[in-house]
């Protein structure tokens, strides 16, 4: 039971007892709750605009694109429209590319609802630039791909640069979606150019 807090409406209570059904993402079902409660506490005041994106495609039967709607369906329901859900199929608000980038950049424990996500590189930054250095950001970037994409990208190679100061990660993946294999660069961040 959720305490209804003064100022704040509470569009819906969450069953914190609720068992998702077999084969069902708990991940995205919290994640979805999570929303559902940020969306009910901010709405009083104004309108907002949620945008939901996705990998795959835009057709009614997608994996991706179901429960999107579902989202869509019960929070403008609920919310009486002050809250619009916008859903971006097919990588419209970003690529593979930004989500390994998102991987790679990100340190574990800075996002609160999860907090393995992440590959610690940016710790890395500041250490002495070495072959033990490229060993060790190889064995995190690989690990923090797999744990993190791998239910959109299987991971053929991870290949770390060290290059007069400039530490360059290359990643070579081949997307599900599809099974093209690519190739992404990144070049750490504080590290020379």
């Amino acid at each position: 039971m959720i305490e209804k807090q003064p100022g704040v409406e509470v569009i819906d209570e969450v069953d914190t007892e609720f068992q998702p059904p077999l084969g069902h993402d708990l991940e995205r079902t919290r994640a979805a709750d999570f929303l559902v409660l940020l969306a009910a506490a901010g709405a009083q005041a104004h309108d907002f605009t949620l945008k939901c994106a996705h990998v795959g495609p835009a057709t009614e039967i997608s994996d991706d694109q179901i429960p999107g709607e579902f989202l869509k369906f019960f929070l403008e329901g609920r919310s009486q429209g002050r809250i619009a859900v916008e859903i971006y199929p097919a990588s419209q608000l970003g690529s593979f590319r930004d989500l390994i980038e998102q991987v790679l950049l990100t340190a574990p424990g800075e996002r609160v609802m999860r907090p393995t996500f992440g590959s610690g590189l940016l710790a890395l930054v500041f250490e002495p630039n070495s072959t033990a250095l490229a060993a060790t950001t190889q064995a995190l970037v690989h690990g923090a791909l797999q744990e993190n994409l791998a239910h959109l990208i299987a991971v053929q190679g991870v290949e770390i640069v060290n290059d007069d100061g400039a530490l360059r990660v290359d990643v070579r993946y081949t997307m599900l979606l599809d099974q093209k294999a690519h190739t992404a660069s990144f070049v750490a961040p504080g590290s020379a150019p």
